[in-house]
């Protein structure tokens, strides 16, 4: 448990996680209330996974999507975490190469402002609350993300309560909930009068149909040609959802469920890729020294990355301000 606190909550001390999400949906109501309910999908990026079970974040992307409307709001952002943890320089330098390839210091995009992070995220989350038809009461704020994705977005929401309350000497603990994707598909589904097995939903929720949906990316992960971006994956989590939904509830896709078709073209994205331009070197990074303490000095990573054909930095743009989407009501 990092920090000493819990960041999930149960809806009662009897009741299962699974039955927790077969209430929710089932608190819905009508099914007009359920395609315009409001759910919201999570995705993050991290330096590395601590013995401690610490996960430092680089980057999160929260999406608002209802089966009726698609995705009705983002919120991305670009998250400073400060130093690489001691003793994890190499695997974290090992992670972001092989996946997110987010600079792990000296990132412009990149904020420390985590009051801020936490209270924008507050704001927009607490239109995932639903009221409990049996107390009356509202539930926690709820998220959702793949399964093997839950341990590490939990550790994240911790992390940045941690850094909340160190700055403004408070004891604020998150009242939220991080819960199974393919889970609330198959609640979805069941009430809809149409039930996929979970096995249909755990493929339907790791389709790769997406991955060339670039547009939905942010900036800087779509100068780079990497898919690896949380903004990117919240927004093919939301499409997976309409893949499967749209049909069950008759409801004709507009660009907010599916990307267009030309982006998914593989054809097509790679035309496109032909013309992206050479960046400009260290063009959004910093000229600052990373904590290297831990990191083997006779290894000569300058000229690794001076002869890589890889771009080593890029563009991209975090999102500065978030607005409070329209009120979830149930």
């Amino acid at each position: 448990m990092l920090y000493g606190s819990t960041v999930y909550l149960m809806i009662d001390d009897d009741c299962g996680r699974e039955e927790y999400r077969e209430k929710m949906v089932e608190a819905c109501g009508t099914r007009d209330q359920l395609m315009n309910a409001s759910f919201f999908i999570v995705a993050t990026n991290v330096m590395c996974e601590t013995q401690q079970a610490e996960f430092p974040p680089l980057e999160i992307g929260i999406c608002q999507y209802s089966i009726a409307s698609g995705i009705k709001f983002s919120y991305h952002e670009f998250i400073d975490a400060g130093k690489v943890p001691l003793g994890y320089m190499h695997s974290a330098k090992e992670h972001a190469d092989r996946t997110h390839r987010i600079p792990l210091n000296g990132f412009n995009l990149s904020t420390n402002n985590y009051k801020k992070l936490v209270e924008d995220m507050k704001q927009i989350l607490e239109e995932s609350r639903f009221t409990n038809q049996m107390t009356g009461k509202p539930t926690p704020m709820l998220v959702f993300c793949r399964e093997d994705a839950i341990e590490q977005n939990r550790g994240v929401f911790q992390w940045l309560q941690h850094k909340y309350n160190e700055i403004n000497k408070t004891s604020f603990e998150w009242d939220l909930e991080v819960l199974d994707l393919v889970l609330l598909l198959y609640y979805i589904s069941k009430s809809g009068g149409h039930t996929i097995s979970m096995a249909a939903g755990e493929g339907a929720m790791k389709s790769s149909v997406y991955d060339y949906a670039i547009h939905d990316l942010c900036e800087y992960h779509k100068d780079l040609d990497n898919k690896e971006c949380a903004k990117g994956l919240a927004r093919r989590l939301c499409f997976m959802l309409s893949d499967v939904l749209c049909s069950m509830f008759g409801i004709t896709p507009t660009q907010n469920h599916l990307p267009l078709k030309v982006e998914v073209n593989a054809e097509t994205y790679t035309g496109v890729l032909h013309d992206v331009k050479q960046l400009l070197p260290n063009r959004y990074h910093q000229n600052v020294g990373t904590d290297d303490s831990q990191w083997n000095p006779n290894q000569d990573m300058a000229d690794e990355e001076a002869n890589s054909p890889i771009p080593q930095t890029g563009i991209g743009r975090g999102r500065p301000n978030a607005s409070k989407p329209q009120n979830n009501s149930f």
